[in-house]
């Protein structure tokens, strides 16, 4: 006796199916790959940084510093060419720390205001402006004591040894701002960057 045949139909839901597929595979936003249970928000379209006047970097704490670093080297300098003996030796290592600390600066500053380091991401400002202060901070220190030990003959000098200890202690202020960002992962100017971040388990 022939046994009966039997049809079993078995009916694929196309929704289903492709549920299936989408979770099997890897998921791809914006030009990145990211694995299933990962986090990943598409990049922000941001238009690149341009060049332009801001200054709304004076009004934070390391633009605020730059300004009385500037301001300081200007009276620094003042005090060394009034007095009795602008000429020598002690004098023009004061006025050499105040002038170039002035002009390198003043630069920083500019730099800043028109956002010529957040363009540059690719140089190491915090590195280099850390290790600027660091020196400007010893070389104000030397300049400081050189006029302040003789003081005592000349007001100016002792006017200039003030503010080179003044300059000492706010290109230290500067070194520790810009060691803070470098330890924190903060870039010299701009926005963090975001960290993808992935989902708990």
């Amino acid at each position: 006796m022939a046994s009966p045949n039997f049809q079993v139909t078995i009916n694929a839901d196309p929704t289903m199916a492709m549920q299936g597929m989408q979770a099997m595979q890897q998921t791809q936003v914006g030009g990145y790959t990211a694995a299933p249970g990962m986090i990943q928000q598409p990049p922000e379209g941001k238009a690149p940084v341009r060049i332009h006047f801001d200054t709304s970097y004076i009004r934070t704490t390391p633009g605020i510093i730059k300004c009385l670093e500037i301001v300081n080297n200007i009276i620094g300098m003042i005090c060394i060419m009034v007095s009795g003996c602008s000429w020598c030796s002690n004098s023009n290592w004061f006025n050499f720390v105040a002038s170039t600390g002035l002009t390198v600066t003043g630069l920083l500053l500019l730099c800043y205001l028109v956002h010529i380091i957040e363009r540059l991401k690719f140089v190491p400002w915090l590195a280099i402006e850390l290790l600027y202060c660091a020196t400007w901070t010893l070389f104000y220190m030397i300049a400081a004591l050189v006029v302040a030990v003789k003081g005592g003959r000349d007001d100016a000098w002792a006017a200039a040894g003030f503010f080179g200890f003044v300059g000492a202690i706010l290109y230290a202020a500067d070194c520790y701002t810009k060691y803070k960002s470098w330890k924190d992962g903060v870039p010299a100017q701009g926005e963090k960057p975001v960290t993808p971040s992935y989902a708990a388990y």
